[in-house]
């Protein structure tokens, strides 16, 4: 919709600080409203406030469209809101001048902004002064301008007062200019509006395009065109006129239409947009280049219309003038040409319009004699064209080539063709007849037997299986001598001869990648024709159906064949089976058979796997030293090719595995390898695949942890270093056998003089409830603890890695308890210089290791250092003994009879089962062990008498 405007800014009078709406009329059904504000800021689209507003403005105002009116208000309008304001209705535009000021009217003064405006009002005699009225600030009192005022007011006024008048000069006038104005002669008042006069819009020029920096409008050639030009939002309304040539053709106020039918003299004339108004200090102005769809004038043909037949008619047509450039097209014998004629299209610098020139090479045959020619040009400007005169064909003819011929199968022997010409005059000469196929290709040449009027071919006979290569198109070529003509004239058959479909794929052997879908394609060529009915497909002795898994088709296509030793193309087929999702047993000899009327033809291919080997199976660690793992696993399909496998191993989960070599596929159904050169003790993350010349397989992950070495680290460089030092070891290790002793409803258990906490324990540094979190160590022979303390002389701390206590336990079942290990403290002795000899820890009982003569379990006990106490292994006897108590008279530490130590814990009735148990040493600074309460060891010896002898019930109690 073309925006429009009114002419007049109405003036608002409003008082400061106070509510205050703007109205606008617009109908209900009125859908694109909105409201701008000072600067032409966007204050609201339809009710909404737009996002990008400032929200000290945002939050005083709100809009409503009810009632046919539009309205904007100000819960409180201050006075930095005073500017123009806008509204826009269905592209109606309303502009509204707010002026602050109180409930007086006055007249409206309006200027320019920029430009001097000068305020009178007559001397009537009294005193005399200028007030805004709005601040009650005053400007001028006589004719003195007031000091007090800013520099930017006080330089642009002047007062004067001659002749009975009193005045202000305001120049360069501003926005803030913009309020009302009294003029106080004694006891007499004048107020004046200032306004300013709003600028005009720049002129624009509807439907025009621009094209390489200039406007054009585009018409028709004799057609009707409107000119519109706008230049909207200006007060008072701007004067808009249409100038062709320096001579005004029209005007209107802010929108201008000048209608024409334009032609091809008004072709490129320039027309010109100029808006005028109080505003602008000079005109402003815009062009346009009306540039017209020019029609090609009429076309002419022109060359030779007299040929002999099927030689090319050369006939050309031109038109000129035209813009866009024409097409041309032909008519001959009242048939457009589909065909496209050699066109050459120029342009016409000087007047931009092209000569076109179409020359048709038309193939003259004899239906063609006597027909009419004529050429029709066009354009958008002329959608129906301008035609040419006609001119008529002129045809000299050799005969026409009549072939008579019945196709055959292959079981006939005879295969006869005849040719027979038709021209004038009767009397022919015959060539050599060609056999071609249907890519034109010539396989062979026959000579007929010939008379003055036809030629007869007879086709040499062939093997049964091989008269499938006769068909194809047969020429003859005969020639009446027409004056002045060497030529011959040709004519063609295509001659069929049915036999079984003949298989063209050479290929015995397909390969396919497990996992993916794969298709096998045979070529045949077959005539007759044969549908997807006809070919079936079998693996084995198993037919073939459309499933999930299979899918046959058969297509059209081209194929290349041998027709008596000439290679051609020719239509044949494509007979194709898709398998989805390869697996093994996809792979084996598929059989495609084809079956036509005249019989079948079968084709055996061998489908082969060419796919990455499928990832080891059943990968587990088959046994570990403290430097080795054994690896096994179970060797799959290697995808069709030769594989080996690739073992990989890291220790640090951050880091990449470090692959070793290639380990070559013994086809063993279970295969191992051992992986040396490992670290004691330690968890190493191990990666195995497969892998062959094609690819590689998923990869296969477990983690498995060396034993400990025999050899105990060696901490002397650590503690010894500082010569003469006495460094005492306090070692902590709590294992083996702790008792919670329950009685029926009575404690027996000695008191324990430390307090204790709510669950029950004593609130002892050793010990700290688990709680609900608690994880106990994974596996068979994992180590519990490593205990370790500082060398408190000067403060230096001991090596981490050094090993003072390690705590072995392995759950039920996975060996034989009785040799488990549960605790080893070692401390080393001094050796010479005053430095410490770590003695290697205490071999654990594995299935690799032999045990002393005469069958007994190795057993060692820790070394002692003079004046150190002496500390042991303590290794439960008997996983599977019953329950056991100490008894009170047991006054010194007991050993079981493999001599290894018990400590007796006790815990009270109120023990629950939420916490467990775990030590840690002084100050946190080392975990000591783990407490395990699914281990049972059996009895100190002795114990059952000394209970009996206390009177002790051992029944009910726990022992873990």
């Amino acid at each position: 919709m073309t925006e429009q405007s009114c002419q007049n800014i109405t003036p608002v009078y409003i008082q400061i600080n106070t509510p205050v709406t703007l109205t606008c009329p617009a109908d209900d059904q009125a859908t694109i409203l909105s409201w701008t504000g000072p600067g032409g800021t966007l204050y609201v689209t339809g009710t909404t406030a737009d996002a990008d507003l400032d929200d000290n403005v945002k939050l005083r105002i709100s809009a409503r469209h009810t009632g046919g009116s539009y309205t904007l208000t100000f819960t409180e309008f201050r006075s930095s809101d005073i500017g123009i304001y806008r509204c826009t209705v269905d592209g109606t535009v309303g502009l509204q001048m707010v002026i602050v000021q109180g409930v007086t009217s006055a007249s409206p003064v309006y200027t320019r902004q920029g430009g001097t405006l000068t305020l009178q009002c007559p001397d009537t005699g009294g005193s005399t002064s200028w007030v805004v009225t709005s601040t009650g600030f005053i400007y001028a009192s006589g004719t003195r301008i007031n000091p007090n005022l800013a520099d930017p007011i006080k330089t642009r006024l002047a007062v004067n007062n001659e002749s009975g008048i009193y005045s202000l000069q305001i120049s360069n006038v501003q926005l803030s200019d913009v309020r009302e104005y009294r003029c106080v002669v004694g006891v007499s008042d004048t107020f004046y509006h200032l306004l300013l006069y709003i600028p005009p819009d720049f002129p624009k020029i509807e439907n025009t395009v621009s094209v390489e920096g200039q406007n054009r409008t585009i018409g028709t050639e004799d057609g009707s065109m409107n000119l519109t030009c706008n230049a909207f939002g200006g007060t008072p309304a701007s004067n808009v006129s249409w100038i062709k040539g320096g001579v005004i053709l029209v005007t209107s106020a802010n929108a201008v239409q000048y209608r024409k039918v334009f032609t091809r003299e008004d072709d490129r004339n320039m027309y010109t947009c100029q808006s005028s108004s109080p505003a602008l200090t000079s005109s402003q102005t815009t062009s346009v280049l009306i540039y017209l769809d020019l029609k090609p004038r009429k076309p002419t043909i022109s060359g030779q219309m007299s040929t002999t037949v099927n030689t090319n008619l050369q006939v050309v047509c031109e038109s000129t003038g035209s813009r866009p450039a024409a097409d041309i097209e032909w008519n001959v014998g009242g048939t457009w040409q589909s065909s496209n004629p050699t066109e050459v299209k120029v342009i016409d610098s000087s007047t931009e319009t092209y000569n076109v020139t179409s020359t048709l090479s038309l193939q003259v045959t004899r239906p063609d004699d006597g027909k009419s020619v004529y050429c029709r040009a066009n354009n958008r400007a002329l959608s129906g064209g301008t035609e040419s005169e006609h001119k008529t064909i002129t045809v000299l003819y050799p005969p026409d080539i009549h072939i008579n011929y019945v196709n055959v199968t292959h079981m006939s022997s005879d295969r006869i063709l005849t040719c027979s010409p038709d021209g004038n005059p009767a009397m022919y000469q015959f060539r050599q007849w060609t056999q071609t196929a249907e890519d034109g290709t010539v396989i062979r040449q026959f000579t007929g037997i010939s008379s003055s009027t036809e030629s007869i071919l007879t086709l040499p006979d062939s093997d049964i299986t091989r008269r499938y290569e006769d068909t194809g198109y047969y020429i003859c070529s005969a020639s009446n001598g027409i004056p002045g003509s060497a030529s011959y004239t040709s004519g063609s058959v295509f001659f069929v001869v049915e036999a079984p479909p003949v298989v063209i794929t050479n290929t015995t052997e397909v390969k396919g990648q497990i996992g993916s879908s794969f298709t096998i394609e045979v070529e045949f060529y077959s005539r007759p024709a044969v549908s997807e009915t006809d070919v079936t497909w079998t693996k084995g002795t198993k037919t073939l159906t459309h499933s999930n898994k299979t899918a046959m088709s058969i297509v059209d296509t081209s194929v290349r064949v041998s027709f008596h030793g000439v290679q051609i193309q020719v239509k044949g087929y494509v007979a194709a089976i898709t398998i989805h999702s390869l697996m093994e047993p996809d792979f084996g000899n598929y059989t495609v058979t084809i079956e036509n009327s005249q019989g079948r033809a079968s084709y055996m291919l061998e489908f082969k796997s060419a796919s990455p080997p499928l990832p080891p199976d059943n990968v587990i660690p088959l046994s570990h030293d403290s430097s080795s793992i054994t690896i096994q696993w179970t060797r799959r399909f290697n995808g069709g090719a030769e594989q080996w496998f690739i073992i990989g191993y890291k220790t640090d989960i951050s880091k990449d595995f470090d692959d070793l070599a290639a380990i070559p596929d013994s086809h063993d159904v279970n295969q191992t390898y051992q992986i040396t050169g490992l670290k004691a003790a330690t968890t190493h993350f191990i990666r195995i695949y497969a892998e062959n010349k094609i690819g590689h397989s998923d990869f296969v992950f477990l983690n498995h942890t060396t034993a400990v070495d025999e050899e105990g680290p060696n901490i002397g460089p650590l503690i010894g270093g500082m010569a003469g030092a006495a460094v005492c070891l306090t070692l902590a290790v709590v294992a083996g056998v702790i008792y919670k002793r329950k009685s029926n409803g009575k404690d027996d258990a000695k008191p324990n003089n430390l307090p204790e906490s709510s669950d029950g324990l004593k609130p002892n540094i050793l010990y700290e409830s688990a709680g609900a979190n608690y994880q106990p160590a994974p596996g068979p022979s994992s180590e519990y603890a490593i205990v370790c303390k500082p060398n408190k002389k000067n403060g230096a701390p001991v090596d981490p890695n050094s090993v003072y206590a390690v705590v072995d336990k392995t759950s039920k079942g996975e060996k034989d308890s009785k040799n488990d290990l549960y605790a080893e403290v070692m401390k080393q002795p001094k050796g010479k210089g005053g430095k410490e000899q770590q003695k290697p820890l205490d071999k654990r009982n594995r299935p690799d290791k032999k045990q002393e003569k005469g069958g007994k379990k190795n057993k060692k006990k820790a070394t002692t250092v003079a004046g150190m106490d002496d500390y042991e292994n303590i290794i439960p006897n008997n996983t599977n003994s019953k329950d056991s108590s100490a008894g009170e008279g047991m006054s010194s530490r007991k050993k079981n009879p493999d001599e290894l130590l018990y400590l007796d814990v006790e815990f009270k009735d109120n023990h629950t089962d939420e916490h467990r148990v775990v030590v840690h040493g002084i100050e946190n600074r080392c975990e000591y062990a783990d407490v395990d309460f699914s281990q049972q060891a059996d009895p100190l010896k002795g114990q059952e008498e000394v209970m009996k002898k206390t009177g002790e019930n051992t029944k009910g109690k726990e022992t873990v």
